[in-house]
């Protein structure tokens, strides 16, 4: 089908024809209002789009979102790290313990009202400052699984002990109960003498699994525990050389595989200890900035004794010239998603050029061998920081742009010099564009985070002012974070 280039009027029409025929507006909850055109400038449509269905902001600079997950029931739970006093979606106010940063968790009706929500942090909930905040949550059958880094003490419900060597700051990852998310949770630590950072929790079966970065970012390490008791520890290390540093990205494991990237400077290790490699091949470091992607069977990490590099396969995507960046992955049967961005050269299903930062997404089947990327190109600086795989099997990448981007043929234009965000969704056969367009307004607008129910779609980020998401009006304040619904729109 032919793509077309929509201007304002263009737009306006739509959206009204859209809302009128879906019956779909913004849903009125608090700081929910609709607005009369979609995006900010020259969406390209050749599928139906999306309607954004509600929106929210809450927070404020002091606030951080460490991720988002959306349950099979169409529900979003979100977590992160906030200072005094949080509401979310009108419910009760949270109250961080003392002077420092606590965890907060969060869950979400279909329409965005409040479900539950409650503060975790200082196991004696002291008046020291203290840091405790979530970096990441999955969601398991009958679970949510929160990771995150903390100093001093930490309680979710019950105290989740100190670990052995605790150092400059830990990490953590505690589980909730569904059905019961205020009892009593199990929770574990980890620690060494420098700083550790959980960067990623995936859930599969009757495990859970933490990449974490270790000794900052001396080592990268992966944890896997029971799902229910979170027992039965077990861990692996991706080791990093004399003077390098890992940057782990993003874990998925899926039908017992776990894929993750990470970038990385100087020269690494990647494979288990007794089975390494190093990268770059040869002894020279990496110039600048580079990453990989690797998989292996998620069962290494408990067994050791599997770990004979046989099922290990990675790609490394050094500099031609330049740096390149992992943001994420995602994995869908017929292979694997990679979206982030580059300065130079990529080679990615064929050489990528860029002038300055641009942004890219490459599909590679189960053993890594691409087969289609696209660069996100356009007169500004792009980067694509989430991707996610709907319920079609479409790839869904949204990220921050300036000015104008394009993908291909299709195009958009920013409102704010500082960026804008973008939301794409691609074909997975091709990376064709089937819909592409702009969400920002007049200040900076920054994508955090993505995730997919079905094929609806949420996002969460931040906004320094009021911005126009498609049809509903965000009010946030300078630094405040935003969490919408969009769903397929209908013609």
């Amino acid at each position: 089908m032919m793509t077309m280039r929509l201007d304002r009027r263009a737009r306006l029409w739509l959206a009204t024809a859209l809302v009128a025929a879906g019956g779909a507006s913004c849903a009125e909850i608090a700081g929910i209002q609709p607005v009369d055109e979609l995006g900010v400038g020259g969406g390209t449509v050749s599928e139906p789009g999306y309607t954004c269905q509600w929106a929210m902001s809450f927070g404020d600079a002091d606030t951080t979102l460490g991720g988002i997950a959306a349950d099979g029931d169409g529900t979003l739970w979100l977590a992160g790290g906030f200072k005094g006093d949080l509401t979310v979606a009108g419910g009760a106010p949270l109250t961080a313990g003392g002077a420092g940063e606590d965890v907060f968790v969060v869950h979400l009706a279909r329409d965005g009202n409040h479900v539950w929500s409650e503060r975790f942090g200082n196991a004696e909930n002291d008046t020291a400052t203290r840091t405790h905040q979530a970096t990441s949550i999955a969601l398991g059958e009958s679970s949510v699984y929160v990771a995150g880094d903390f100093t001093g003490s930490l309680s979710f419900g019950a105290d989740c002990g100190a670990p052995e060597g605790a150092g400059a700051g830990d990490s953590f990852v505690a589980r909730l109960d569904k059905n019961d998310p205020g009892g009593v949770a199990a929770c574990v630590t980890h620690g060494s003498p420098g700083l550790d950072e959980a960067k990623a929790v995936a859930a599969e079966g009757d495990r859970v699994f933490v990449l974490t970065s270790l000794q900052g970012g001396a080592d990268m390490g992966f944890s896997s525990y029971d799902g229910q008791t979170l027992l039965t520890p077990c861990s692996r290390v991706f080791s990093g050389r004399e003077g390098a540093r890992y940057r782990p990205r993003a874990l998925r494991v899926s039908s017992g595989e776990a894929f993750v990237v990470a970038d990385f400077e100087g020269r690494v290790n990647v494979g288990f200890p007794g089975f390494e490699r190093g990268l770059p091949p040869g002894d020279a470091a990496a110039e600048g900035t580079d990453f990989l992607l690797a998989s292996f069977p998620a069962s290494w990490i408990c067994d050791g004794s599997s770990a004979d590099g046989a099922g290990l396969w990675y790609r490394h995507y050094s500099p031609l010239r330049g740096d390149q960046r992992a943001s994420a992955v995602a994995v869908h049967e017929a292979g694997v998603v990679l979206a982030g961005s580059f300065e130079g050269q990529i080679d990615l299903a064929g050489e990528l050029v860029a002038t300055e930062e641009d942004g890219f997404a490459a599909h590679l089947d189960r053993r890594g061998v691409a087969t289609w990327a696209k660069h996100l190109g356009g007169s500004g600086a792009q980067s694509a920081q989430a991707v996610g795989v709907d319920a079609l099997g479409r790839i869904i990448v949204a990220g921050h742009f300036q000015r104008q981007m394009t993908i291909d043929d299709a195009e958009v234009s920013g409102e704010a010099d500082q960026g804008d965000i973008f939301l794409a969704r691609l074909r997975a056969s091709g990376g064709e564009v089937e819909w592409l367009d702009a969400l920002g307004g007049p200040e900076l607008q920054q994508i955090q985070a993505l995730a997919i129910s079905g094929t609806d779609v949420f996002l969460a980020g931040t906004s320094g002012a009021d911005f126009a998401l498609l049809n509903c009006q965000v009010d946030a304040a300078g630094g405040q974070l935003f969490v919408a619904k969009l769903s397929v729109a209908s013609r």
